[in-house]
């Protein structure tokens, strides 16, 4: 009832009362526009595109004759035209294995270098043009390697050592090509099998590889090496290592190997962990979809 009274007396109002009521004016407050952050995964080449429109918009927001027709719709990743049938934006998982330089896994001195079973060193006898000592109280072994890895590997010591009161204990590290040759000539079945590599295709020549704790998986199935191996792939990332053997030799090349860790940087060890794939899976998995 109180509706239908309150809408009756608009009636009985004189008309010039309407003169005075205040009608609502468009201010830039009003005008809702798509933010930049609904943007943030174009892929780049449409970035421009955007950010033109984006500065139109906001001069068009500065004039005091404000009109919504003046208002150009900021284009969606939707109506943006992708070239070459490519994906109009990047998924997670497209940032995470977007084609890296080739060069940086080609070049021998790169610490990206990519070497198994079916790619071997440029140079077989590769040798790092810079090696240093690993000198660290939390790092039991007194060998040589590239200073990025030796001072990563003299950091997670560090940290690894306040975790379990122990230092890493390395039991293998670099190997040059003669070491190789020499254990392929003493060992044959090693490499037949694809338990060691062949001379000039080991990841122990980078000088960036280092073996932990044992040379066996069943040492890690002791329950404090198990709890030493926990702690490795949970937090060796963050230093740039990652556990190159993981899957078996139909995918790694080689059979699993819970002591293998290998210095790749950072970024790259982050990624794969965030993958939860190897090295390896990570350079075939680009080779397949042509992105190298």
């Amino acid at each position: 009832m109180k509706k239908y009274f309150l809408f009756s007396l608009l009636f009985l109002l004189p008309n010039d009362v309407f003169a005075f009521m205040p009608i609502p004016s468009l201010t830039p407050g009003k005008i809702e526009i798509q933010e930049q952050s609904n943007m943030t995964h174009l892929i780049p080449s449409h970035l421009e595109k955007w950010n033109d429109v984006a500065k139109q918009n906001k001069n068009v927001l500065q004039n005091s004759n404000l009109n919504k027709k003046n208002i150009q719709k900021i284009p969606s990743s939707k109506n943006i035209p992708s070239p070459n049938n490519e994906p109009k934006t990047y998924s997670r998982f497209q940032e995470l294995t977007l084609p890296i330089n080739p060069t940086l896994y080609l070049e021998d001195e790169s610490i990206l270098k990519f070497v198994w079973p079916k790619t071997p060193f440029n140079n077989v006898k590769y040798t790092p043009s810079e090696l240093i000592s690993v000198s660290s109280e939390f790092v039991q072994w007194n060998g040589l390697l590239r200073p990025e890895a030796s001072d990563a590997l003299s950091v997670m010591g560090r940290d690894f050592y306040m975790d379990f009161q122990r230092p890493i204990r390395i039991v293998s590290a670099y190997r040059n090509y003669d070491h190789q040759l020499s254990i392929a000539k003493n060992r044959p079945q090693c490499v037949t099998n694809n338990l060691c590599a062949k001379p000039g295709y080991s990841e122990h020549q980078t000088w960036l590889t280092v073996d932990v704790f044992g040379l066996s998986n069943k040492t890690f199935g002791k329950s404090w090496y198990s709890s030493y191996y926990d702690w490795f792939q949970e937090n060796a990332h963050k230093y740039g290592f990652t556990q190159s053997y993981q899957n078996g030799k139909a995918i790694d090349g080689y059979q699993r190997e819970n002591w293998h860790w290998r210095y790749v940087g950072e970024d790259m060890a982050r990624k794969l962990q965030e993958l939860g794939w190897t090295y390896t899976q990570f350079i075939e998995y680009q080779k397949k979809n042509a992105q190298l």
